[in-house]
């Protein structure tokens, strides 16, 4: 139980907003964007259906989660944003569907 309630309270500092989410375009600066996001991840990688494209690979790619929402009963509990940078740029930006 407790576990429960410690996961629940973490996924929702790490919720990122759908809008903010929409609005950050491909090649925008790492910074710029930091700015917007909330101040925690989710401190795993989330799962994902076989539709989800594969994070991009190369040197200095890092990529970082968050919740869609943090609500238990509703359609989008436990998919994520995938967020990823190289070279202080978004490179990808995807929606994980578990």
């Amino acid at each position: 139980m407790a576990l429960r309630v410690w996961t629940l309270y973490v996924v929702s500092l790490s919720v990122l907003d759908p809008e903010v989410y929409a609005a950050l375009q491909m090649g925008q600066d790492q910074a710029s964007v930091e700015r917007l996001l909330p101040g925690h991840r989710l401190p795993y990688r989330p799962p994902s259906g076989p539709a989800t494209p594969a994070p991009p690979t190369g040197e200095g790619v890092s990529c970082a989660y968050y919740a869609i929402t943090a609500q238990l009963f509703v359609d989008r509990a436990g998919d994520a944003y995938r967020l990823c940078f190289q070279d202080s740029r978004l490179v990808s930006r995807d929606v994980l569907v578990s």
